[in-house]
């Protein structure tokens, strides 16, 4: 019994002292850590999984803000119709509303949309459409 709970102290221990080194640097006082205030600092020693989680949602942004830069070179450049025309002459033929689109490139290196639209009757339509001509490749059954 005694060894048991000699076990778990020295776990609790080892779990703990990571944590403690770093909040032993926020308690130190104002401006120790990053020029923050120990009350800013603690909560961030805590929360070490938000922190990873906002990490990977800002490497997200960044990936996204490459495409939409790569995405409106490729427009610019004429290698792409633009989303609002492809819309429309895709619209005439298959009504409904917009829920997605995304540019990108086939293994062919063809620029292509990939389109989903709600259709009537609640139906979602998934469609691949050809981005310089705008004719649809592939769905829209």
């Amino acid at each position: 019994m005694v060894q048991r709970c000699l076990s778990i102290l020295v776990l609790i221990t080892v779990l703990a002292l990571p944590g403690l080194a770093r909040a032993s640097h926020a308690v130190a006082g104002p401006g120790v850590w990053r020029g923050e205030r120990a009350e800013q600092v603690v909560p961030r020693v805590a929360a070490g999984k938000w922190q990873l989680a906002q990490s990977k949602r800002n490497k997200q942004r960044k990936k996204n803000r490459r495409d939409h830069d790569r995405a409106r070179d490729a427009v610019s450049a004429g290698d792409v119709l633009p989303l609002r025309q492809i819309m429309q002459s895709v619209g005439r033929r298959y009504p409904g509303r917009l829920l997605d689109a995304n540019l990108g490139q086939n293994r062919q290196g063809r620029w292509i949309y990939r389109i989903k639209l709600l259709a009537p009757r609640d139906q979602v339509r998934r469609l691949t459409v050809d981005a310089k001509s705008g004719r649809v490749l592939q769905g829209g059954r």
